[in-house]
């Protein structure tokens, strides 16, 4: 074989190898795209602190929450087809069989911080909603005082979906809420009565 044609056989090889190469490229980079397409995440970041009588620290624990299996995706889907409008937000602390954390208010011994403006039962009115700019996060913070010695097993962020005739400026105070992430504490989170609960959620959507 002549020297030409041992150059352009070595030629084609590498075309083919290169095409092959590209050709994998553009699957990997279609398969990358249509992952991040589809791939939406929502990130709770739960921070739980604990403060004396005193104003000295207890405790701290910080966590990421689930998505509400059930409700969740409602509190997501309805708004955006215009079938509901957000409504107040809500922070639900639960204890276990023998823990009331607050004033007992149902058989799960719910501890419930709202925002202000609510008119429904609530054990605290301080929560506050704070959008971060450019928008693409938000966080929920608020505090209770416990009643009782108790331990803090469960909890969960709720909001209220309004009729379509309510605004997100003047949100209505329906006494239905939907659970909107939760998380499981292990170790539980252990009170006493006299103690501050204060509570910090930073949402974030990718």
């Amino acid at each position: 074989m002549t020297s030409k044609c041992v150059i352009q056989s070595r030629f084609a090889e590498c075309f083919r190898l290169w095409r092959t190469l590209a050709a994998l490229c553009c699957l990997l980079a279609a398969s990358g795209s249509a992952q991040s397409r589809d791939d939406i995440k929502i990130h709770g970041h739960w921070k739980i602190e604990v403060w004396g009588v005193d104003g000295s620290l207890v405790s701290r624990i910080e966590f990421e929450n689930a998505l509400a299996s059930v409700s969740g995706p409602k509190v997501l889907a309805q708004p955006l087809a215009r079938q509901a409008t957000q409504g107040y937000w809500e922070v639900d602390l639960y204890g276990g069989p023998n823990d009331v954390i607050c004033t007992p208010y149902t058989s799960a011994h719910l501890c419930v911080i709202s925002e202000p403006a609510t008119s429904f039962f609530a054990d605290s009115r301080n929560l506050s909603l704070k959008p971060d700019a450019p928008g693409a996060t938000f966080t929920l913070a608020g505090s209770v005082a416990a009643q009782h010695d108790a331990n803090i097993l469960w909890v969960a962020t709720a909001v209220h979906l309004c009729p379509t005739t309510a605004t997100p400026a003047t949100p209505c105070s329906e006494p239905s809420n939907q659970p909107f992430t939760t998380a499981s504490l292990s170790p539980a989170v252990s009170v006493a009565a006299g103690q501050t609960i204060q509570v910090t959620i930073t949402f974030e959507y990718s």
